[in-house]
């Protein structure tokens, strides 16, 4: 078998790598910790990639293996890694606007045991990219998936403790269910994928 990249594979990688290089400089990671805001530039460089979150397996893991070695302070992981593949299962027209890279979104799946898997624990816990995100597809023990707004905090409140930040999720303001599907298939699914991901970062 054959595990070397293919030449578009290849060109992803490098193109990847050079637009880092050029706008992933340290002193931006310095910046985003004092002000999220400073990576919004690089997003807008990197949202022509996040359709790449539905795409082939190893495109993803050459572009998260990018992203990852200089730590870019971007909503990647949780908006195509994550959400993007939920919307596009269940058939929401918001996946478009993801995959864009017009909105940002997570996924809020693991309960108070720190696990990515289904419950219908009182609160979700470790929710990549929570304090930026615009949507919140919060999923529960049945694999019903129900779309939440995004959350405005003070910027102290970002490295406040735990229990802070699990009551800033408990106050989300929930709006219409995208759908509540029956179907434990599908939901059981979209964990594997999860479970693969987590070997992605």
């Amino acid at each position: 078998m054959d595990f070397a990249l293919t030449d578009e594979q290849e060109l992803l990688r490098d193109s990847t790598r050079a637009l880092l290089a050029r706008e992933c400089p340290p002193a931006l990671l310095r910046a985003h910790m004092d002000d999220l805001a400073a990576a919004a530039p690089l997003w807008d460089h990197l949202r022509e990639f996040t359709a790449v979150g539905v795409g082939p397996v190893v495109d993803l893991c050459v572009l998260m293996e990018e992203l990852g070695y200089v730590v870019a302070p971007v909503p990647f992981f949780g908006s195509a890694v994550l959400a993007a593949p939920v919307l596009e299962a269940i058939g929401s027209e918001l996946v478009g606007p993801v995959l864009s890279g017009e909105q940002t979104a997570t996924v809020a799946l693991a309960g108070p045991e720190g696990l990515w898997v289904l419950n219908d624990g009182p609160y979700k816990s470790f929710v990549p990219d929570v304090e930026i995100a615009d949507l919140i597809l919060a999923i529960d023990g049945r694999g019903a998936v129900v779309l939440r707004s995004g959350i405005e905090q003070p910027q102290a409140t970002l490295h406040a403790p735990e229990q802070d930040l699990v009551a800033l999720l408990a106050g989300l303001a929930p709006a219409a269910p995208i759908r509540v599907s029956g179907d434990m298939a599908q939901a059981a699914a979209f964990v594997t994928r999860l479970h693969r991901a987590q070997g992605l970062v």
